[in-house]
């Protein structure tokens, strides 16, 4: 009553009637808070549920990406292998055999499986069976390495391949022809650059009048040691060969000089190199006017160049610890000691080329390329039957679209 008489009594009044607004109100912002809360928990939650979807998508697409990668690195090498099938009509057999040698070639040497694949094209090209080519792939590869970059494998190829021909070579032994072509190049200036113009054709008739691929090799080799090039040098081997061995007037030059041309055991023709040297030592104390008549009437004024190579030759080695140079006869004997220990040239000298860090660097590209395609082929089997299907449905569309009348189409 007092405090009504003095104008409290509608303070009070207006303050409990505003606590029950305020705490109505205290009430709803609660409750706002708790959703607001409850809801950012939940929006949280939601966003990181979408980072680990989107984290295994990612995951997902990448391996969908890599299996894929790989999948085209085994079909690459798969269409490869089967081009060469069908160049020489390969049975499944001898398609696995491929296979296995061009892995084979990618883990051993610095090529990979796809460059294998395409020294296995040319092998084909050139004649020779799945089987021969699976024998002769490695062999070529190094020779091709070997060249430091003269040859590529399709020439290297073509010089072995056409040396074995020539000479009458089985495919088993193109490892030591290439370790010949490899080691003839060490030690004259007959280049492996050099065979595509020469070495096929002098190989040919060497083999035709029983030279043997040493002298063949070794007079090519003193002829560039001259400056001769490879095509000349090959024309002056032939052309000498040829006389010899088929024209009954050189021969009576050359035994009226007291030299033999054919072997009396065997009947077959004497080495060329051994006929030059002989007949050099039977006409030595002729004038110079006798003596180049009588050579180019056994030789052939182009074979004049190939009897002066082999009259003149030299070779440096080493004796007893000291460089020597030997010259004539003595030359041609250490050429030969030479090129009959040419056994492992070409493997030694793939090991030299890859034990240094660029080789090994190349190695491991192989390695790789080797490994994906391993790796690959099971994707790619699987991917096959999904991109035919894919093929069909797509042909099927576009022979439907074909088939709808052309005013339709306008």
């Amino acid at each position: 009553m007092a405090l009504n008489n003095l104008g409290l009594g509608f303070v009070f009044t207006a303050r409990d009637l505003a606590s029950a607004k305020m705490a109505g109100l205290e009430r709803r912002f609660s409750s706002l808070d708790e959703r607001v809360t409850g809801g950012t928990e939940r929006l949280t939650g939601a966003f990181r549920q979408l980072g680990i979807g989107l984290a295994v998508f990612t995951a997902g697409a990448a391996a969908v990406a890599g299996a894929l990668s790989l999948a085209n690195a085994a079909g690459r090498f798969e269409q490869g292998l089967a081009a060469v099938g069908a160049v020489t009509r390969a049975t499944t057999r001898e398609l696995a055999m491929l296979r296995d040698a061009a892995i084979r070639a990618g883990i051993e040497t610095q090529f990979s499986p796809d460059e294998a694949v395409a020294g296995l094209q040319s092998l084909a090209t050139a004649g020779q069976t799945a089987e021969q080519a699976t024998r002769t792939l490695v062999p070529v590869l190094d020779l091709a390495a070997g060249s430091l970059g003269q040859l590529g494998v399709a020439q290297a190829a073509e010089a072995v391949v056409g040396t074995l021909n020539a000479s009458g070579f089985a495919a088993e032994e193109a490892s030591g022809v290439t370790d010949k072509l490899l080691r003839i190049t060490r030690l004259t200036n007959f280049q492996t650059r050099d065979f595509e113009a020469g070495l096929s054709k002098a190989a040919a008739t060497g083999a035709v009048f029983s030279q043997g691929l040493d002298d063949v090799l070794i007079t090519m080799g003193l002829l560039r040691n001259r400056n001769i090039d490879a095509s000349s040098s090959a024309t002056a081997f032939r052309e000498s060969v040829r006389r010899v061995g088929a024209e009954s007037r050189a021969q009576q030059a050359i035994t009226s000089a007291g030299v033999k041309v054919f072997d009396d055991q065997t009947g077959q023709m004497r080495s060329i190199v051994d006929i030059m040297n002989d007949f050099a030592q039977a006409t030595a104390t002729m004038s110079d006017e006798e003596r180049n008549r009588r050579v180019v009437t056994a030789f052939g004024a182009r074979g004049l160049l190939a009897f002066n190579a082999i009259l003149i030759a030299s070779f440096t080695t080493m004796r007893d610890g000291q460089q020597v140079t030997l010259r004539g006869a003595e030359a041609i004997a250490a050429l030969r000691d030479e090129m009959g220990g040419a056994q492992g040239t070409a493997a030694r000298f793939r090991e030299q080329l890859l034990d240094t860090f660029e080789g090994q660097k190349t190695l491991l590209q192989g390695t790789l390329q080797t490994f994906a395609v391993v790796l690959g082929e099971p994707f790619a089997a699987v991917f096959k039957p999904s991109v035919r299907t894919l093929v069909d449905v797509l042909n099927l569309i576009l022979r439907a679209f074909q088939a709808i009348p052309a005013p339709i189409k306008r």
